[in-house]
């Protein structure tokens, strides 16, 4: 009969002469305990990051605006390394032609310049003309730009939210495109190449303020993944 040397510490059992023994935070356990107690804890671990991620995400949920990118469209382990919106400057005229219109709608309801009939009408007439701009300028401010870990993305929509993607892996390029007024009021366009697009430009970044810094941080992820 085999002789037995020592007994796991954690269910009695003898271990055999030729059985191996294991130790498991400085106690000796059996094979079967050893496997056993590092599967128990590797779902420890694996529950209590879960635990801590979802907490995470309820603390970033917290502090996501209305128009933010949410963490409900991105992968399980994908995190937003930068994001930003189209710079306000790029509707400087829209905000001109609203305050121009509201001005002028003020000055008619106080001094009653006789081509409105009643303010309703003044109210009404002054919201029409004023619409294009107002709907420009909340178009900028609900757009949002997005660099994650694996990819980018572009939120678009005031109401409706519609998100697009393109992993680094198909990007073949990105070009900076500055314009006149850009260079005036510091903001420039990426243009963003992709492969088997069948398109010159594939994704399109408008009105971003410092465009060369996100075109070198895309470039870092274009270098890391190839």
């Amino acid at each position: 009969m085999a002789q037995k040397i020592e007994y796991c510490e954690h269910c009695g059992r003898g271990l055999l002469k030729d059985e191996q023994a294991y130790v498991y935070e400085g106690r000796v356990v059996c094979k079967q305990c050893n496997d056993a107690l590092r599967s128990a804890k590797s779902r420890l671990c694996n529950t209590r990051g879960k635990n801590i991620r979802r907490t995470k995400q309820r603390i970033h949920e917290s502090n996501v605006g209305m128009w933010d990118i949410k963490s409900k469209y991105l992968q399980e382990d994908e995190m937003i390394e930068y994001s930003d919106r189209p710079s306000m400057l790029s509707c400087i005229f829209a905000y001109i032609w609203a305050g121009f219109v509201i001005f002028g709608a003020m000055v008619s309801l106080i001094e009653g310049i006789p081509y409105y009939t009643n303010m309703t009408s003044t109210l009404l007439y002054s919201l029409l003309l004023a619409l294009p701009a107002i709907y420009d300028i909340l178009r900028r401010l609900s757009t949002r730009y997005a660099i994650s870990n694996r990819c980018l993305l572009k939120r678009v929509g005031i109401i409706t939210t519609s998100i697009k993607t393109v992993p680094f892996k198909h990007i073949t390029s990105v070009e900076v495109k500055e314009t006149i007024v850009g260079k005036i009021f510091r903001y420039a366009h990426l243009l963003i190449d992709t492969s088997g697009s069948g398109e010159a430009i594939e994704f399109r970044w408008n009105y971003v303020k410092v465009a060369h810094d996100v075109k070198k941080l895309i470039e870092k992820h274009l270098v890391v993944k190839n």
